[in-house]
């Protein structure tokens, strides 16, 4: 089963693109971006390739783990030289 298909669980979430997900100045010119979704009021996100939309694996997360990926992404951690 695939997010494309109507009985998936993450059909119906409403994704957004981050917004500092590779802008212009990305290697993919703005291309490289993610997009997010809640997936509950207690905070756990759901996050997929936004160039593969429906037809891309999606990453589930607890809020912890969401707080800490995006804590390392604000923070320079996770660029590479």
């Amino acid at each position: 089963m695939t997010a494309s298909d109507p009985n998936h669980p993450h059909t119906h979430l409403r994704w957004r693109k981050a917004r500092r997900s590779g802008g212009g100045g990305g290697s993919g010119g703005g291309q490289d971006c993610v997009e997010i979704a809640w997936l509950n009021n207690e905070g756990a996100r759901a996050v997929r390739d936004h160039k593969l939309a429906a037809a891309s694996p999606i990453f589930t997360m607890s809020p912890q783990n969401w707080h800490a990926l995006r804590t390392a992404a604000l923070n320079g951690t996770l660029d590479t030289p």
